[in-house]
């Protein structure tokens, strides 16, 4: 198995595993399970309807509202879960991403409350679904020359048959110059490496026209002109693959009651004046 963090974290997944299906800015999913990340104790409903109005506010810093918005995902609430739901499809455009990703969060919380059991989240830039994770994949000629009908004809078929057999299904197929881009939808428990080698030893038994050395992503689809870009740089393909972040609800948030008012942050200090 390749020595990339991405696909050893992958090896070692438990069984309750959701997806979110969400194609974020990284950046934005980083700050958002870092401020929840911050929240010790579950907020009370009550505090997230007070704040719904003041949400709107753009006189508010945006510092502060995705604070509130990462301490409403705590609230063990349905209201509050279908609050944020309409909240992010209705709120200023500074915040949408981070609302998004927040009501997305915040169902996937109040799913394994009701049921009773953890779930560990993995989040990407590119999303998923379910069990699986979404990739932006690129084969290449090993000549770079372009690929021709009979070589595209040969990708499609030999992916198609191997990408089923793993459960894996490919959403977009594009053939541009020499990249051959793929997003699919892998199965979290399927070895990715050993599907690609196998993929690409396929196709080559039928004359040797791919690249051994295909280039993954979870992060982000990239343009023929980024993908030049990036063989300009000397990117290799582990450099290449995308991160992923897992978050536990359990390892954050437990039922024990924390009374320690000390560490309660005023939050008047933050009205406009």
């Amino acid at each position: 198995m390749s020595s990339n963090p991405l696909l050893k974290m992958l090896e070692h997944l438990p069984k309750n595993v959701r997806v979110l299906d969400l194609r974020m800015n990284m950046e934005e999913q980083i700050e958002f399970f870092s401020l929840l990340a911050e929240q010790k104790q579950r907020s009370i409903p009550e505090e997230f309807k007070q704040r719904l109005n003041d949400l709107h506010n753009p006189e508010y810093p945006l510092d502060q509202r995705k604070k509130w918005i990462a301490q409403a995902v705590t609230t063990d609430s349905v209201e509050v879960m279908r609050a944020l739901e309409k909240y992010a499809l209705d709120c200023p455009e500074d915040i949408r991403a981070f609302a998004q990703i927040a009501a997305s969060q915040s169902k996937i919380f109040m799913e394994a409350s009701l049921l009773n059991e953890d779930q560990v989240i993995i989040a990407s830039g590119l999303g998923g679904s379910l069990n699986k994770i979404r990739y932006f994949i690129v084969f290449s000629s090993a000549d770079k020359s372009a690929l021709n009908e009979l070589q595209q004809s040969i990708v499609r078929k030999e992916t198609s048959y191997l990408f089923k057999a793993q459960d894996a299904e490919a959403e977009e197929v594009v053939f541009s110059g020499y990249y051959c881009k793929m997003l699919v939808l892998i199965p979290i428990t399927c070895n990715v490496e050993q599907l690609l080698r196998q993929s690409i030893d396929a196709c080559n038994e039928l004359g040797n026209f791919l690249s051994p050395s295909p280039l993954v992503s979870t992060a982000k689809y990239y343009s023929d002109e980024e993908l030049d870009e990036l063989e300009r740089n000397g990117v290799t393909p582990d450099d290449f693959m995308g991160e992923e972040f897992e978050y536990s609800w359990d390892e954050e948030f437990d039922d024990e009651e924390q009374g320690d008012e000390d560490e309660d942050e005023d939050e008047d200090d933050d009205m406009p004046q």
